[in-house]
């Protein structure tokens, strides 16, 4: 119990400490929000579904990394609504289309953000 207040008291005298688990807060919220109201708008446990989503995805026992590649079975059984590019041939062909054409952009250009909206309208942010 001791060590564990020390902890508390270190973490609490750190502001960069704070500063991360008050944005770690923040994401978990905005998750749950974007599940809440997208990916389970109609149904009625909305909230729980989200809320066990959240604490999966947000474990460092389950990921162990940021960048961390989960397979689509895991994110499935963990009740994540997944549509299987490659079970639609035309939807593969238009998303690997748009990845590989910013890919390039990326890699050979100075261009380092790509922001397009379906009204035509385009922001690159490039280096200087």
């Amino acid at each position: 119990m001791f060590a564990l207040a020390n902890l508390l008291t270190a973490i609490a005298q750190n502001p960069l400490m704070m500063q991360i688990m008050n944005i770690q807060g923040m994401i978990k919220e905005l998750a749950k929000g974007y599940l809440e109201t997208g990916m389970f708008k109609d149904d009625p446990q909305a909230k729980q579904k989200a809320k066990e989503i959240v604490d999966i995805l947000s474990s460092h026992d389950l990921t162990k990394s940021h960048g961390r590649h989960l397979p689509t079975k895991t994110c499935i059984d963990m009740g994540l609504k997944i549509i299987q590019i490659e079970d639609n041939a035309d939807l593969q062909d238009t998303i690997l289309s748009i990845h590989h054409a910013s890919a390039l952009t990326i890699t050979n250009t100075p261009v380092f953000k790509i922001i397009e909206m379906s009204v035509t309208i385009l922001f690159l942010a490039t280096y200087e």
